[in-house]
């Protein structure tokens, strides 16, 4: 089970918080869309990574399935897809023992961060960092899957 919100940050607070940390490449593909019970995606991580996953439809709680990959499937598995996203990835770390990912959008004006939790009850007691903007955890066009159209 996947419990994560999601928020917009501001692009001059973004920028200001990951400056100097790594970051990841993500390409994520779609065979299907946000309509679809399950959304099924190929994913490639700095290219050495490979996967396919399998979500449940939701917006903070949703199953999810992750299958390791070769490069070749991926590949094989892309030419299938009718929609895509990249974007890289920053990894901040908070005070509070939890992690932020902060995903700068290739195409997009908009950079979004996100928290996993392990239950439902911390991630609805979660106060945000000042840094965080606005929540779009019930939002679906904020969804990748959606973003990636």
């Amino acid at each position: 089970m996947e419990i994560e919100r999601k928020w917009l940050v501001n692009t001059f607070r973004a920028l200001e918080v990951i400056q100097g940390l790594p970051a990841q490449k993500t390409i994520q593909g779609y065979l299907n869309t946000m309509d679809d019970q399950y959304q099924i995606r190929y994913r490639s991580v700095n290219n050495i990574i490979f996967m396919l996953e399998i979500k449940s439809k939701g917006h903070m709680s949703r199953q999810e399935l992750r299958y390791e990959i070769s490069k070749e499937q991926f590949k094989e598995g892309m030419k299938l897809c009718k929609s895509k996203v990249e974007k890289k990835r920053y990894y901040v770390e908070l005070p509070i023992g939890l992690t932020a990912e902060v995903d700068l959008y290739q195409d997009w004006d908009f950079i979004t961060v996100e928290v996993e939790f392990d239950t439902p009850g911390e991630a609805d007691f979660f106060d945000a960092p000042s840094w965080f903007g606005r929540e779009v955890t019930y939002e679906a066009k904020y969804k990748n899957i959606n973003l990636a159209k």
